[in-house]
């Protein structure tokens, strides 16, 4: 009869850390949302311009309520203020305003949408999800240490066959202290 022992190869992992990025700002939002908001950007320009070209033909009267020029400077002014929340004042045709209510709606909803998410996004952010398992170990970019005395879990990943055994002997540093181990 020979005795037998157990040893339990377990692993410990550092408290996940919130994820904090320049790109949470495009996370509240879809892809295909901002696609969409791309394509409505430049079809609401496009539109304006055309309206701007059609007053310049006199097809449309085209004033500001200043009385002067309306300028394609002032156009894009129009679309974008509204994404960025600026106070403009109304075109002064009503083929502009009607496209303005129109747009200003839009943008009410997506910017509604688009700030209550992000809120939500900053105030619970992505937290990272350690591995739970070898296989998710072996397979993620984490440092991986062994406190190394001596004895049967070394030996386990020098001389196993199971890849992922393989792998982790590879990427594995061994520390003396147990103290040094977890820091690390």
């Amino acid at each position: 009869n020979y005795p037998v022992t157990w040893e339990w190869l377990t692993f410990a992992t550092a408290i996940p850390v919130a994820s904090f990025t320049w790109e949470a700002l495009f996370w509240p939002l879809s892809r295909e949302v901002w696609a969409g908001l791309i394509i409505s950007l430049l079809v609401v320009v496009t539109v304006f311009v055309c309206l701007r070209k059609f007053a310049m033909r006199g097809i449309l009267e085209e004033r500001t309520d200043s009385g002067g020029q309306f300028h394609v400077a002032k156009t894009s002014t129009y679309v974008w203020g509204t994404l960025l929340e600026q106070s403009l004042t109304f075109p002064a045709q009503a083929p502009l305003k009607i496209l303005m209510i129109f747009w200003i709606f839009l943008v009410l909803i997506l910017m509604t949408g688009y700030r209550s998410k992000l809120v939500t996004s900053l105030a619970f952010p992505v937290i990272e999800k350690p591995p739970s398992t070898f296989d998710e170990l072996a397979a993620a970019k984490y440092k991986v240490g062994l406190c190394y005395v001596g004895g049967a879990a070394y030996n386990v990943f020098k001389s196993s066959n199971n890849p992922v055994y393989v792998r982790l002997y590879k990427i594995m540093e061994l520390y003396k202290d147990m103290t040094e181990c977890f820091v690390r």
